[in-house]
């Protein structure tokens, strides 16, 4: 069984990729360590060990070719989400004005 610093240790999920340009976040593979560049293609995945309310899981972002493999090689099932719907939900939680940011983005950008 995996404690939680082992956990958080062991995903690669979002990172900075630095470009020509500048930098901005990707999101890399937490078994091959490829970077995932189409949200079809991942998912993002938790061990629900108990269901509880409240309970907060590590997360990992994979391929989903990679997922079977990633979870045979740590022995656990995990529930899944295709990265589509990550910043949808995302966006809910954090209560985020999408209009909003997506302006703001704009501006950094153009700094």
């Amino acid at each position: 069984m995996f404690v939680r610093a082992e956990l958080e240790r062991l995903t690669l999920g979002i990172r900075i990729e630095n470009t020509a340009t500048g930098a901005g976040p990707v999101i890399i593979c937490d078994y091959c360590g490829e970077r995932i560049t189409d949200a079809r293609d991942g998912n993002y995945e938790w061990a629900d060990v108990t269901g509880a309310p409240g309970q907060r899981m590590a997360v990992y972002f994979l391929h989903k070719r990679c997922s079977a493999a990633h979870e045979a090689a740590r022995g656990i099932v995990l529930d899944s989400m295709e990265l589509t719907v990550l910043l949808p939900y995302l966006a809910h939680n954090l209560d985020l004005d999408w209009d909003e940011a997506s302006r703001h983005a704009e501006t950094l950008s153009a700094l």
